[in-house]
């Protein structure tokens, strides 16, 4: 039987691992031996996902024959993906592409030099730097992070008056290996995910759904999303531009066949600015959940035979239908968990798509500082996009995970 290889195996990738054993034997890649991928695998290899020297080095030892394709999901290694295909002589995309999407730096750089609106930019190799840029640029907020890490780890937001400002450069520069961060202009304005399949130069783009960040303020510096929801309420020109701004990054990037998952901030002004880009598919459960329930394209499915370079029917990747479709994360109190409390109308939702909590009674709830640190969430669907947002905060208000202080 065939085989393809995933790299990471957390809890998000395994609906892809699932899809992808209805056709492979699925080869789980994972530093973290307990990682509940390695459950599904057919196959399993420990060792980081990013060091693609040692992979290598591993599927010459073992000699797995008909290995067919490589890919991530809701994991980030695009030069893995491109080191590891070339090995096995099928090429997935290219070292352009793959370093395109490896480095937020070199990503916005080029896209800056071929036109596209992105968020004002600076490379910073020191504190002074950043420190000079915050005092020239006293009215505007800063996103400090670093250029080639992942789910808002070390993300921060500054500004000329953040008083812990060595703490948090400290802390991002933790969270790269490169000896250089990016500082970039804070756009106000809406955010939207994006995800969207590339094929023979086709674009089609299912997921597209508006970004909740009511949490900011609570949890500032940090930039927590609180979760996302669909369709969007954009004028369809609006939306337009959005989505030829994806066609534009992926002609730059040199990406022909695969997906692209999209950041975008729309300014108060209606101009919509790239902020960052990935060659794979979202996690959040976005597309192993969000984006088939919202519009009936299994995006997952379409990932699989891209990355193993098989056909695709064109009508499979269009929208059968545009449904309501949202989630929302929990943030309880700081403290070790007492009880996690779910009421009887929850249990019994008929539109609940997923409901699920990463932590359990005993274990500790820290101050979120990236998405990682989220204690769980809910996916909902409703007949209309007002019921939608109506009944997801009256289900998180009503979920109670009861929490004890620790002295």
């Amino acid at each position: 039987m065939k085989k393809i290889i995933l790299l990471g195996g957390n809890f998000e990738s395994i609906p892809t691992i699932l899809e992808a054993k209805k056709d492979f034997k699925v080869i789980v890649v994972d530093k973290n031996p307990a990682a509940p991928g390695f459950k599904h695998a057919s196959l399993k290899i420990f060792e980081s996902i990013f060091d693609y020297r040692s992979i290598i080095k591993i599927l010459k030892k073992k000699r797995y024959g008909q290995i067919s394709g490589v890919l991530c999901a809701s994991t980030d290694a695009p030069m893995s993906v491109y080191q590891i295909s070339k090995y096995l002589k099928f090429h997935y995309y290219s070292y352009k592409t793959a370093n395109f999407f490896s480095n937020k730096y070199l990503m916005k750089k080029e896209l800056k030099r071929k036109g596209v609106l992105v968020p004002w930019f600076k490379k910073i190799n020191n504190l002074s730097q950043l420190e000079n840029i915050l005092i020239k640029n006293k009215k505007k907020k800063i996103v400090l992070k670093p250029c080639d890490s992942r789910g808002g780890r070390g993300v921060f937001l500054v500004n000329y008056k953040t008083k812990n400002l060595f703490d948090l450069y400290k802390e991002t520069k933790s969270f790269t290996k490169l000896n250089y961060l990016i500082a970039e202009e804070f756009i106000e304005g809406e955010q939207y995910s994006t995800e969207t399949i590339i094929y023979k130069n086709h674009y089609f783009t299912p997921g597209f759904c508006r970004r909740n960040y009511n949490k900011t303020k609570k949890y500032y510096p940090s930039i927590i999303e609180n979760g996302g929801d669909q369709p969007v309420k954009l004028k369809e020109s609006i939306k337009k531009s959005i989505i030829n701004l994806i066609k534009d990054t992926g002609k730059i990037s040199g990406l022909k066949n695969g997906i692209i998952k999209g950041d975008i901030v729309l300014s108060k002004d209606k101009k919509p600015y790239i902020i960052e880009v990935a060659c794979r598919l979202s996690g959040g459960w976005f597309s192993s959940h969000q984006i088939p329930e919202a519009t009936g394209v299994n995006i997952i499915k379409a990932a699989i035979k891209l990355s193993s370079l098989q056909k695709i029917d064109l009508k499979n990747l269009q929208n059968k239908y545009q449904r309501a479709v949202g989630i929302r994360y929990f943030f309880p109190k700081i403290g070790k968990i007492k009880k996690i409390l779910i009421p009887k109308n929850l249990k019994t939702e008929k539109n609940i798509i997923k409901l699920m909590f990463f932590k359990k009674k005993g274990d500790v709830v820290q101050q979120a500082r990236s998405h990682p640190d989220r204690v769980g969430f809910i996916i909902l669907k409703e007949k209309s996009k007002s019921q939608l947002i109506k009944k997801l905060n009256y289900f998180v208000k009503r979920v109670k995970i009861n929490t004890l202080k620790i002295s």
